[in-house]
């Protein structure tokens, strides 16, 4: 539900016929990859701490997609929590550990599933998580992108000083219209009456930071009660521009003024400028997923 909210935010579209042309946020790099990149810190599926057995367990994935034992990136080919599972390298997991982690694995390809679809996008972002603190210059250096027009939106307060980091304002609830719609599907498909027992008592052990999602009415009954707001959310900060200088347009011929011989004077013309608010991000970019 929040990634309508990250691409409202960052005001992306790529069904638009603006970004169906080459250097929009579709825009694929040299390597067929494309350039949004979902980049999250989610310790739990690199420092997993097992309830279990009371200790911390280093999960090891496919060699080639760790950056480090921090960071590890979900190419865009897989397309299951299963797929990813079966990469795994590490120490032998107990099966309910096992589906924890299908679990963390799920709630991250949704999300990066979800962003593709309300972005347009036509390609699979790929995912780079994290156990520590963010690095863009890290992320950059292994995935080919060029750091200085390369930019991450998070919104800790934490990298407010960190290069090519762009703070962003704290996911507070849907837009009404995407509100209204949710619950309806949810009512639909899913009434909050229906759930095991199990799945209530799990929801309702949500901190107060985390807010569940599950209420009861006044009448005893489950109901869904989805956070939302009635202001749309507000754009992203835009990097500097002269990060993004103009691309030079077509030579020009001289055009002269006939009745004197001497170059007829100039024509003001719009700049065509990598960036606009309507349009978004032109180029390579890092989106911090605000899903959790």
């Amino acid at each position: 539900m929040q990634a309508a909210a990250l691409c409202q935010r960052l005001g992306v579209n790529a069904k638009t016929e603006e970004h169906g042309r080459g250097g929009g946020v579709g825009a694929q790099g040299e390597n067929g990859e494309g350039r949004v990149v979902i980049y999250t810190r989610r310790a739990h599926l690199l420092r997993y701490y097992s309830p279990i057995r009371n200790r911390v367990i280093s999960l090891r994935w496919k060699e080639e997609w760790h950056i480090d034992d921090d960071h590890v990136v979900f190419p865009a080919s897989v397309g299951t929590a299963e797929q990813v599972l079966d990469n795994y390298c590490g120490p032998r997991l107990l099966p309910a550990e096992r589906k924890d982690i299908w679990c963390a694995i799920q709630r991250v390809l949704c999300a990066r599933d979800a962003l593709k679809a309300e972005a347009g996008l036509h390609y699979t972002p790929r995912c780079v998580t994290t156990s520590i603190s963010k690095n863009v210059s890290l992320v950059c250096s292994h995935l080919g992108l060029p750091l200085e027009n390369t930019f991450l939106w998070d919104d800790n307060v934490e990298l407010k000083d960190a290069p090519h980091v762009l703070l962003t304002g704290r996911y507070a609830g849907m837009a009404s219209a995407e509100h209204a719609e949710l619950i309806a599907y949810l009512k639909r498909v899913l009434p909050a009456a229906s759930l095991p027992e199990e799945a209530r008592c799990f929801l309702f052990s949500a901190s107060e930071y985390h807010s569940s999602c599950l209420a009861i009415d006044r009448n005893g009954v489950a109901e869904w009660r989805v956070p939302w707001t009635p202001q749309r959310p507000a754009p992203f900060a835009l990097p500097p521009t002269s990060a993004f200088p103009p691309k030079p347009g077509p030579a020009k011929e001289e055009v002269t003024d006939e009745s004197e011989g001497f170059p007829a004077p100039p024509t003001i013309s719009n700049t065509n400028s990598n960036w606009s608010r309507r349009d978004g991000f032109r180029g390579d970019g890092l989106l911090n997923d605000l899903v959790v």
